[in-house]
């Protein structure tokens, strides 16, 4: 039996992740970044972004205050942490808590 705070390890952990996030392109400047976050908007509390590539794959995280701090002309692919593990949303919570960064 699981209650709300305990996932069904064999379930999907898309169930489980947030879905209001922005994708920006690692190959754009800050400031076509921002111009983007403006245009679409942010959720209530973001601290990072996502980085993707042109197939929409994870490459990187963008911690906000590195972009807010970033000369304009400067590539997100310079500024954003390339250190992360992707999950596919079809994995299953157990598979996700297994992964292994290294």
């Amino acid at each position: 039996m699981n209650d709300a705070a305990t996932p069904a390890f064999n379930s999907r952990v898309f169930e489980y992740a947030g879905k209001d996030c922005l994708l920006l392109e690692a190959d754009v400047s800050a400031a076509d970044a921002l111009e983007q976050i403006r245009r679409e908007g942010v959720g209530e509390r973001v601290i990072y972004f996502f980085a993707v590539d042109a197939d929409k794959r994870l490459v990187g995280v963008l911690p906000a205050r590195r972009l807010l701090i970033a000369a304009p002309e400067t590539p997100l692919r310079e500024i954003m942490v390339r250190r992360v593990v992707a999950i596919p949303g079809t994995a299953s919570v157990i598979l996700a808590m297994n992964a292994n960064p290294s």
